[in-house]
């Protein structure tokens, strides 16, 4: 099924914009469990036996235990209780949905309000938004009514209500898609302020909608007392291709109803390599990817930002090495002046992953950041240069399917060879006796170094730092290729078996003993794409159920975009693990979950505390309702559908007990904004937005717009 969208204009600009909807796919980069205080179900109280790690480093806790929601973590310490916290102005009978009569978009008869004197009989319409049983940050988007399959000439009437409020607020739309008038969510009006937001937080606010001609459907969602923090940064692809137009990151903040380019390929000026060999990345000359000059990155994806959110680092296409650059304004695409010659020829070596700093980390001083590192072939004690290898005679070296866990310092200590700077200032190398290789060699132990997981021997993928700077928790896997988890037919890497998650003090770089998260890490199943919450108390991955027995095809032994996939949460330390009711689309779509590829799951940077209650936010990337297809090279579709970006809660209360709310879709994704407050340009944006980030990000800011449905 697909998303698509009404005519739109622009509020408070001297531009309108009408745009068609699109529903091809084919966009451009221009520029669980429920509340049971609502619609059921029961909440699961956070704890059971421990297997994560111990604070003190060197070990893995397995001893069992409990943990609790409740506690904060030192320098990673992002549980706090809001000073925004909003508290109800009126007690009840508040007017904040109070109009002078009933609203009518444009184009619906004057009569409308009389096609709705009977009672409704037969199906309601196929409400997508609001998300049944969501809750929202105050400062987040307005809700938005979503109908799916509106009729041609039909007029329908939605009813938006709650019992602390003493008007119901109606609205009479022949469109398949409605937005609730600014006024009724927050007014704006600091003095006099006026709206849901200001009111009704963690009850329930009941949308109905009505077809003229047939049953009606109704929805619930929640207004959380506590903001969203940070801001959103994601990746997003046209095609399958690396290229200079045909992948960029995109940001937008809570709230806003547009996004905007924040990183393109050809934003990062630093120059980069093809290999320790010294030579310049190819160019890409392909007039239709859009061409890439040689030592240029041709995609920005991975993508993590640094903790203090001026700057993000990106891992390229292959051969898999890594750039750090500023996102900010000022000295934008330039390395930030803490990366040093030797970090920044480090973070060249190829076949790294997906990269994580930690706040911990940083407030101490450091610039280090851990990831996967895939050598090929293994070393020799003649020719440990051989970990960089990119090709022998021709052709491309094989995997060893066992990635190491490293740390990298881009403010490494040293003087890299000359031919490193002589590829940066001349675009040629000579690179004598393989001497980038080899300082790359001399560096282990203090400008990057493997981290040891002792119990276990797989290979390591997909880190990700705790906050705090203690641990690291990764996806462990007998097969890995190019930074994940592998299956590259004919490179000599197999398809995974085993695929789980594991946990591993840093201990200063050093390592030490890594076991399954418990609840976690069942060998039936796929689990992979972790994420510590920013009080790390949880752990947020995406998990396949029984993997193993789905591999019946070569796309299919490949644990990356999955349409089984589903997000699921567990307490860090282990426990029981909480499949989230976020995964489940409307039932009235058709689809259903595991099936529509949910994954990526990201945290919000703070967790917000209120009322005794602590918040959680989670971004997303799910495929249901997608706008079309991802392409190939030739522009036709592939098999794989296009993704969009949906964000979850989850609250945790004294006692530790987790409650999990459905999924509220982004609709500003579909809207890019550029140009200048005074006049910006929309453009629809139909793309494939996967793998987002929620983090401290200093992206550029998106022009402030506010859409109307037209």
């Amino acid at each position: 099924m697909n998303r698509t969208r009404s005519f739109l204009t622009v509020i408070g600009s001297a531009t309108a914009l009408a745009l068609a909807c699109s529903a091809s796919g084919n966009g451009t980069s221009n520029d669980g469990l429920t509340d049971p205080n609502s619609s059921g179900g029961t909440g699961i109280s956070v704890g059971g036996a421990s297997s994560g790690t111990s604070s003190s480093g060197g070990s893995v806790n397995a001893s069992g235990g409990t943990i609790s929601v409740s506690g904060t973590t030192g320098d990673g310490g992002t549980t706090m209780t809001d000073p925004d916290t909003r508290m109800p102005l009126c007690a009840s009978g508040c007017s904040d949905l109070a109009s002078s009569g009933p609203l009518l978009d444009p184009g619906v008869p004057a009569n409308a309000p009389s096609m709705f004197s009977g009672t409704p009989s037969g199906a309601g319409p196929c409400v997508l938004e609001p998300g049944d049983n969501t809750l929202l940050p105050y400062n987040w988007l307005r809700p938005r009514v979503h109908l799916s399959g509106a009729a041609a000439g039909a007029v329908y009437q939605i009813k938006v209500s709650t019992p602390r409020e003493s008007d119901v607020l109606v609205a009479y739309t022949n469109k398949d898609t409605w937005i609730l008038p600014q006024e009724y969510w927050d007014n704006g009006d600091a003095m006099n302020p006026k709206g849901l937001t200001y009111n009704v937080f963690d009850e329930d606010i009941t949308v109905t909608v009505r077809a003229s001609s047939g049953g009606e459907t109704s929805v619930k969602f929640r207004v959380a007392p506590v903001k969203a923090g940070g801001s959103m940064v994601f990746w997003s692809s046209i095609t399958t291709d690396p290229g200079a137009n045909t992948n960029a990151l995109y940001g937008f903040a809570p709230g806003d109803e547009g996004i905007t380019a924040a990183l393109k390929p050809l934003d990062v000026l630093t120059t980069i390599m093809d290999d320790t060999a010294g030579t310049p990345k190819r160019a890409i000359t392909d007039t239709k990817a859009g061409a890439v000059p040689a030592g240029r990155v041709r995609c920005v994806g991975c993508h993590t930002s640094t903790p203090d959110g001026a700057a993000v680092n990106v891992t390229d296409h292959w051969p898999w090495n890594v750039r750090l650059v500023n996102i900010t304004d000022e000295n934008r695409g330039n390395a930030p002046d803490y990366v040093t010659p030797m970090g920044d020829m480090l973070m060249q070596m190829p076949w790294q992953g997906v990269t994580s700093y930690s706040k911990g980390d940083w407030a101490a001083g450091n610039h280090r950041y851990v990831t996967s590192f895939g050598k090929r072939p293994d070393s020799t004690a003649t020719q440990p240069w051989l970990f960089w290898s990119t090709d022998s005679s021709g052709t491309e070296t094989p995997y060893t399917g066992k990635d190491d866990l490293i740390w990298l310092d881009v403010a490494a200590p040293g003087t890299p060879p000359p031919d490193v700077a002589k590829v940066e200032s001349t675009g040629m190398q000579s690179n004598t006796d393989n001497a980038i290789a080899k300082a790359c060699v001399a560096a282990q132990g203090t400008g990057w170094d493997i981290i040891a997981r002792t119990g276990d021997t797989h290979g390591a993928v997909l880190p990700d730092w705790s906050h705090d700077g203690m641990r690291i928790v990764y996806t462990s896997t007998d097969s890995t290729a190019d930074g994940h988890v592998g299956w590259e037919p004919g490179k000599g890497v197999q398809p995974p078996t085993a695929v789980d998650l594991y946990p591993v003090p840093f201990n200063a770089g050093k390592g030490g003993n890594a076991a399954p998260v418990m609840g976690a890490s069942n060998p039936a199943d796929a689990e992979y794409y972790p994420d510590f919450s920013a009080d790390d108390a949880l752990i947020a991955f995406t998990r396949v159920a029984n993997f193993k027995a789905l591999q019946t095809d070569d796309d299919s032994k490949k644990i990356y975009y999955r349409p089984q996939a589903e997000v699921v949460v567990v307490p860090s330390n282990g426990g029981t693990a909480i499949s989230l009711a976020a995964n489940a689309p409307p039932a009235c779509t058709g689809e259903s979950s595991p099936g529509v590829y949910n994954s990526w799951p990201k945290w919000s940077p703070i967790v917000r505390e209120a009322n005794g209650k602590k918040y959680y936010f989670l971004l997303f990337s799910s495929a249901r309702e997608s706008p079309g297809f991802v392409k190939d090279s030739g522009g036709n579709d592939t098999k794989s559908p296009m993704s969009q970006l949906y964000m979850t809660a989850l609250t945790a209360d004294a006692s530790g007990t987790l409650t999990s709310y459905g999924a509220a879709y982004l609709w500003n994704q579909r809207y890019l904004v550029t140009g200048t407050a005074a006049n910006p340009t929309i453009t629809d944006f139909a793309q494939n937005n996967v793998t987002p980030a929620w983090d401290e990000f200093q992206a550029p800011p998106v022009p402030p717009v506010k859409i109307t449905v037209k």
